[in-house]
């Protein structure tokens, strides 16, 4: 008895909506939203596909080296241990702004990541960071 009255209530509310929804292109209406999903899916295991190709292969045996400017806090120093961690090949220098935070960042312990003290606007600061780069690098040049 319950499951009639329910259904017998279902029934009258569909009707109320049928002129709004049920009129004859419901169906195209569904498969184009169906379309949609799908082709938007594709786009997305395409674009996802491409940004996780890598953009710089490294040769096995070789070591590039990375410097990031503004690693006292934020960005540049998550993205400075992010990369002395996950990416052996490349060797990470680090500047700062302050000191204290590249003796923080060369006491924490990443094995591929050496901090140093420089601030951009100054031109004496960076000549002695560029001392600092040409001193870890060596003759090599990085390749």
């Amino acid at each position: 008895m319950i499951i009639i009255l329910f259904n017998y209530r279902y029934q009258g509310l569909l009707n109320m909506i049928n002129p709004f929804i049920f009129q004859g292109s419901f169906r195209m209406d569904v498969y184009s939203v169906l379309l949609c999903c799908i082709l938007l899916l594709a786009v997305y295991k395409v674009l996802d596909f491409v940004i996780r190709i890598p953009v710089i292969s490294v040769p096995p045996g070789t070591r590039k080296y990375v410097v990031i400017t503004g690693c006292d806090t934020g960005f540049g120093a998550i993205f400075a241990r992010q990369m002395s961690c996950k990416s052996p090949q490349y060797y990470v220098l680090a500047s700062c702004f302050h000191k204290k935070a590249a003796e923080d960042l060369n006491n924490a312990g990443y094995p591929n990541l050496k901090a140093f003290q420089m601030d951009v606007t100054s031109s004496s600061s960076i000549n002695t960071g560029l001392e600092f780069v040409q001193n870890v690098i060596g003759n090599g040049g990085g390749r």
